[in-house]
């Protein structure tokens, strides 16, 4: 199930650690939940957060991978 979708505010770097937010252009904000370093710079990306055995994951468009977040 689609939690969000839509573009990201701004520049990201990548996955990180807890303290690494993601702020979508409609005004959903999500913060990565676990650590998970995966560097990649991307201005702006569509993203969806999608529910997976009731966790939230965030996908960016032009990362291979997804990592957990949690509602800010």
């Amino acid at each position: 199930m689609v939690l969000e979708e839509g573009y990201l505010s701004g520049a990201i770097n990548g996955f990180h650690n807890t303290s690494t937010v993601f702020k979508f252009n409609g005004g959903g904000t999500w913060i990565q939940a676990e650590y998970n370093y995966l560097y990649q710079y991307l201005y702006a990306p569509y993203a969806k957060v999608i529910e997976k055995n009731g966790m939230a994951f965030i996908e960016i468009e032009g990362i291979d991978a997804s990592a957990p977040v949690r509602k800010a």
